[in-house]
């Protein structure tokens, strides 16, 4: 399934709760705007539409997609963020050695 994602936020969930990324994307050539929960347990994964909110809230089967559907397609664009930020954070650093090591010489 072909999803366009918008954004893509960590969450910790506090002290003791189990971490979650929450992931706004777009179906069907766009007319659905969706946001999803996925934890980072494999398997848990939920999806609801944001536009029905102000209509019919969150209620299950008025407001309910199948995480599972959706599931190995956000946590591939997931891993795909994660790289690219560990990326930028690598050139970041190596930017500031550099600039310490013109600074030290």
């Amino acid at each position: 399934m072909k999803l366009t994602i918008q954004e893509i936020a960590y969450h910790r969930n506090g002290v003791g709760g189990e971490d979650f990324n929450v992931v706004r994307f777009r179906i069907r050539r766009g007319k659905e705007n969706l946001l999803a929960i996925v934890f980072s347990t494999p398997g848990q994964c939920a999806v609801l539409n944001l536009d029905l909110i102000p209509t019919v809230g969150v209620e299950f089967a008025k407001n309910s997609y199948r995480g599972d559907e959706f599931e190995d397609a956000l946590r591939a664009a997931i891993d795909q963020q994660d790289r690219a930020e560990t990326e930028r954070m690598k050139r970041a650093i190596t930017r500031g050695l550099r600039r310490e090591r013109r600074n030290l010489s």
